[in-house]
């Protein structure tokens, strides 16, 4: 698997202020420019899903177009017209079987626009996508090297990179922490992980994990799913407030005594959240994670918050 997870969780502050200060790539932004009429179907497997969302959030935002993240088998299956429709290709090293799979069907069908964006430079997906004139590949490398066996540095790297292009080309205010620690909201000199361990040790005594999110966190609700799936960590349900409430919450009815709770609240998630946390039996641990921010900041740094919840479940 490569790398200690810890290590990969030390290095996020310097790639974060890499991703933040890295000349935007011209052919990323001309991309972005270009799918800037069109619904989009963004694409990725595992971690890349997570930036998928991420990246489908960021269009709708800025263009009122439809987008929605897609699976590379959902997306080959599905009959989309292609020819009136983007598609962003997003993947960490460009080798899986998945992301060659979907290009292939893809590349047939002829998007409109058609974008492949990799982590790794020189990857078997570049190599065959430079083959076709109508694609835009963008390929970056970070410092810190490939990844582990989960999505973490390339997770935030790509994250910062769309939504410093998506903010570029539409000419839209983006108030980006200048640090790490300042998107996380870790005091000065204040062990950010270790507090965090001591919140989250009553959770993982229990066998279920719910967690609840709102519009500007789906990215990290799917992403903490992902993680605990691939790492074999536990079980987890997630569902956004209103969704829960529409039936979900009956799970607590009948497994309160073996379930547990984590809450993403970003300012426009606070009346919902507070009277949905209100009504959770006692005996379920909740931890309740405030995130300051609203919109694409938010979606980050709830993301950073997964990244080391992560890590805590892995102790």
């Amino acid at each position: 698997m490569g790398k200690p997870y810890a290590e990969e969780l030390d290095q996020l502050p310097a790639t974060y202020r890499w991703a933040l200060t890295q000349r935007l790539d011209k052919c990323l932004l001309r991309a972005v420019a270009s799918m800037a009429d069109l619904p989009l179907l963004a694409v990725g497997s595992g971690g890349s899903f997570s930036s998928a969302d991420f990246v489908a959030s960021l269009h709708r935002t800025h263009t009122g177009k439809v987008s929605v993240p897609m699976t590379p088998l959902a997306a080959s299956a599905a009959g989309i017209e292609l020819r009136q429709t983007a598609l962003v290709l997003l993947t960490a090293g460009g080798k899986n079987p998945d992301v060659l799979g979907l290009f292939r069907n893809a590349v047939l069908r002829e998007p409109r626009r058609f974008v492949v964006f990799c982590t790794t430079q020189g990857s078997p997906l570049a190599n065959i996508a430079a083959r076709h004139a109508f694609v835009d590949v963008v390929e970056t490398t970070l410092p810190t090297g490939r990844d582990g066996f989960l999505a973490t540095n390339s997770l935030i790297a790509t994250g910062v990179l769309f939504a410093r292009a998506y903010a570029e080309v539409f000419s839209t205010p983006l108030s980006l922490p200048t640090s790490w620690s300042q998107l996380l909201e870790h005091k000065q000199n204040c062990d950010g992980q270790k507090e965090l361990n001591g919140r989250c040790s009553p959770l993982w005594e229990k066998e279920t994990l719910l967690v609840l999110h709102g519009p500007d966190t789906t990215a990290a609700a799917i992403d903490l799913e992902s993680k605990f799936c691939e790492a074999s960590l536990g079980n987890v349900q997630i569902a956004d407030y209103r969704h829960f409430a529409h039936g979900r919450h009956h799970w607590l009815a009948k497994r309160a005594e073996t379930s547990a709770l984590i809450a993403f609240v970003t300012p426009s998630d606070e009346s919902i959240a507070a009277q949905t946390i209100r009504l959770i039996p006692k005996k379920v641990p909740t931890l309740r994670l405030d995130i300051p921010w609203s919109g694409t900041v938010a979606n980050l740094a709830a993301l950073g918050h997964v990244l080391a919840i992560v890590g805590s479940a892995g102790i």
